[in-house]
């Protein structure tokens, strides 16, 4: 599954960690936990922020699988709500 932040850039969901941070929702690559964040969406509010979070948790868990059971379709994408 592919995420899309509110700047359009793309990140692979299986290759980050997600957080939340006040207002923001923010990932790190996980092969440098100790470089930078990335910005994936800003919110009026840490409740918004943590729904939106959710939010994703809750499209990985109901994408389609292929036959296999474990391997998602690969045009599968959760895009950043602006709001």
């Amino acid at each position: 599954m592919r995420i899309i932040s509110q700047n359009k850039m793309d990140f692979p969901y299986e290759q980050i960690v997600i957080a939340v941070d006040d207002n923001k929702v923010i990932c790190k690559p996980v092969s440098n936990m100790d470089g930078r964040y990335y910005l994936l969406g800003k919110y009026n509010g840490c409740d918004r922020a943590g729904e939106v979070f959710n939010s994703i948790f809750d499209y990985y868990i109901g994408a389609p699988q292929m036959e296999d059971g474990e391997t998602l379709y690969l045009n599968n994408a959760f895009v950043m709500p602006e709001e």
